[in-house]
């Protein structure tokens, strides 16, 4: 189990707003979602909210590339 606390996920995140970041989060969940038949998803145990947490962690993730995904729709 990953501790994360969550206004390190915000300074991370680049954002101020927990509500915000709950929407990435989900967004990115659903993108997983869709492409779950990826070969590092399948060998990994990890389950996708704590993947997504991972990332935003690592600063894979960040409100910018989400408003740019949006922007492109």
């Amino acid at each position: 189990m990953i501790k994360i606390f969550i206004d390190e996920l915000l300074y991370k995140a680049g954002m101020d707003n927990k509500y915000r970041l709950t929407c990435l989060a989900i967004q990115r969940i659903k993108q997983l979602t869709k492409e779950k038949n990826k070969l590092e998803l399948l060998g990994s145990k990890e389950k996708l909210p704590s993947t997504v947490l991972r990332e935003i962690m690592e600063g894979k993730l960040k409100l910018e590339d989400s408003e740019k995904k949006n922007e492109n729709k």
